[in-house]
């Protein structure tokens, strides 16, 4: 049987923001490529959650904001799709992944909550610059995000995925501010924009931009959700199987 990812579903209604109604798009192109690097998704809801599902991985996807109070702080007026159910089911799985030892892949808001869950903050607007990060109000995913590059750290799993420079499809309006204890910045934009964190000690690993977007053109990008899903079906093999000799 294929490594389990858990994907945790999408809870807010499309029709509130053009920025929801692209995020909750994207899961379709996450299971996808989770399903093309030999993984099985596994949608979590709340009710599944609850249950107890068996994963062998985690996947943390986009979406909209976490509301300020996860990291002590009060909203920014410009901070959209605080959903506290949401919250709560990311940070569930999340704490899940940590606890159990399973590797974990977040993506844009994914990479962010597993900064919060660490200790960190987030810039909850992100001042004008030089490089465009935001989402474009367009009904057309492929037309919602900017491209530009970002530099990685040599030596750092990420680099051992992409290489030391990466072209990125973005779409947030915030980022990682205060860096959570125990993690390491290992990719950055052109303005200094934390594009890439990771956990040396562990299979953790999160990204600002969007590779779902680029895995149909760029097989590197590709290769973010191949080294999931086969550290979770490294992790899937050294379980027991509950069978006595």
């Amino acid at each position: 049987m294929s490594a389990r990812i858990g994907i945790p579903v999408r809870l807010s209604d499309p029709a509130l923001d053009n920025r929801v109604a692209v995020a909750n798009r994207l899961i379709g192109f996450i299971t996808d490529h989770v399903s093309a690097a030999g993984g099985t998704p596994v949608p979590l809801t709340p009710e599944s959650w609850a249950a107890g599902p068996a994963i062998d991985g985690l996947l943390l996807p986009g979406g909209g904001d976490l509301h300020p109070g996860c990291y002590g702080q009060e909203p920014d007026p410009r901070v959209y799709d605080t959903n506290p159910a949401q919250d709560d089911l990311d940070f569930a799985a999340a704490r899940h992944a940590l606890a159990a030892g399973l590797p974990l892949f977040g993506i844009c808001r994914g990479m962010q909550l597993i900064n919060v869950l660490y200790g960190g903050t987030l810039i909850q607007d992100l001042p004008p610059s030089e490089v465009d990060h935001r989402h474009r109000r367009t009904a057309d995913p492929a037309g919602a995000f900017t491209r530009h590059p970002v530099d990685i750290a040599p030596g750092s799993r990420l680099a051992g995925l992409l290489g030391t420079t990466a072209p990125t499809a973005s779409a947030h309006h915030q980022a990682v501010d205060r860096l959570g204890g125990g993690l390491m910045v290992t990719a950055r934009a052109a303005d200094g924009c934390i594009e890439a964190i990771e956990d040396p000690a562990r299979q953790v690993l999160g990204v600002q931009w969007h590779p779902e977007m680029l895995a149909g053109e760029d097989p590197r990008q590709r290769a973010l959700f191949e080294a999931l899903v086969d550290a979770a079906g490294q992790k899937k093999r050294m379980q027991p199987s509950g069978n006595l000799c």
